[in-house]
């Protein structure tokens, strides 16, 4: 994914911006380069949120088109009151887990 907002280019802009110092104090022209470069690192970064939607969805097609109403999971053998989940290596409580956090259809344990 890339950002909305470019960092490097957002930097740029700034350091350019301030170019003029760098002949007339150029110790201070590094510190606030550094100080801008710090600053946009630490800002959270800004995604194209209909890029990610497609992304994630490209990721669950394989799920959405199944024809299977339920999502079958396998009653442990050692432990009958939890169910393997098919997707992961991972067991899940029989009695509190409804629904595939994976595909999202409701769960069916089966032998």
């Amino acid at each position: 994914m890339s950002d909305l907002i470019s960092r490097k280019e957002t930097y740029n802009e700034l350091i350019e911006s301030i170019d003029w110092l760098r002949e007339r104090d150029y110790e201070l022209y590094c510190v606030i380069g550094d100080s801008i470069r710090v600053c946009l690192d630490e800002q959270p970064t800004a995604y194209d949120i209909d890029k990610v939607v497609e992304e994630l969805s490209n990721d669950v097609c394989e799920y959405e088109n199944t024809n299977d109403e339920y999502c079958k999971w396998k009653i442990n053998s050692v432990f009958p009151e939890t169910i393997n989940n098919p997707h992961a290596a991972e067991r899940e409580n029989i009695a509190t887990t409804k629904y595939c956090p994976y595909c999202g259809k409701k769960i069916k344990a089966v032998e």
